[in-house]
């Protein structure tokens, strides 16, 4: 049992919780503070999908009100994939995250299959992190910038700035890097809005910061597939049979997003 663990901020990564932990207690290397939290010196630094919480609950000091699911719910991404999962495929990936199964977890929620890239760097708003200067002494990892594909703050309207911290790096791999860490000495670009132009940057943003906030909503493909088939059908661009109409729906996309977008 470890003596010290922070309490969480709203919206806080798992993964930053951790790394503020390191920064406090003064972990004599970044091996200490994975074994002593998660029972293991391999474990990876995981942004997203991280494993071994079950380990991590039980490491914590007595008194705590953190549980695996809590943190499974509210500080990592699994609520931004979860609807789009088949339930018993969810709940497999949640039995992952609370056991030792880390190398499936990626898989089985189809990121490694997904032409959308993760993002390379840790990001941060700017003003997201003055605010939390402000009301909490310190800044933090927000989970909504790290969320693939999106590029906006959606409290802020402005774009999201990389820090110098791999989120995908062997090398930091086994390292929990606070953002109080990374931005101490960064040079900050002026916070930039989003151009009217890209507001559907800021749509996207705010569709993934509902869907995190939300529980429950993994239905399964046949689901999603009748909702999709519907909506379609209701925009003439698919028969209420389910027959989709390609070459309609392609113009239509390519009238609604530039060709960059």
């Amino acid at each position: 049992m470890i003596a010290y663990f922070p309490p969480a901020y709203p919206d806080e990564l798992l993964y930053s919780i951790c790394a503020r932990c390191f920064d406090r207690v003064g972990y004599r290397s970044k091996q200490a503070l994975v074994q002593e939290l998660f029972g293991t010196r391999t474990i990876l630094a995981c942004i997203e999908l991280p494993s071994h919480l079950d380990t991590l609950i039980a490491a914590l000091p007595a008194g705590h009100h953190y549980t695996a699911d809590q943190l499974i719910d509210d500080h990592t991404l699994l609520p931004f994939y979860g609807p789009f999962l088949p339930p018993a495929r969810l709940y497999r990936i949640r039995q992952h995250m609370r056991g030792n199964k880390g190398p499936m977890i990626h898989t089985r929620a189809g990121i490694m299959a997904s032409r959308v890239p993760l993002p390379r760097w840790l990001r941060f708003c700017p003003l997201c992190l003055q605010e939390d200067q402000k009301e909490f002494g310190e800044c933090y990892w927000h989970r909504i910038h790290q969320v693939p594909g999106v590029e906006v703050c959606p409290i802020h309207k402005v774009y999201l700035q990389k820090s110098t911290i791999p989120a995908q790096d062997r090398e930091t791999r086994y390292e929990f890097v606070s953002a109080k860490r990374a931005t101490r000495q960064m040079v900050w670009q002026s916070p930039v809005s989003v151009a009217p132009r890209h507001e559907v940057l800021l749509s996207l943003a705010l569709d993934a910061l509902w869907l995190l906030s939300e529980r429950h909503l993994s239905q399964g493909p046949h689901f999603l597939y009748r909702r999709y088939s519907q909506l379609l059908a209701d925009l003439d661009l698919a028969t209420y049979k389910g027959r989709v109409l390609i070459s309609e729906l392609q113009q239509k996309f390519r009238s609604c997003y530039s060709p960059a977008f």
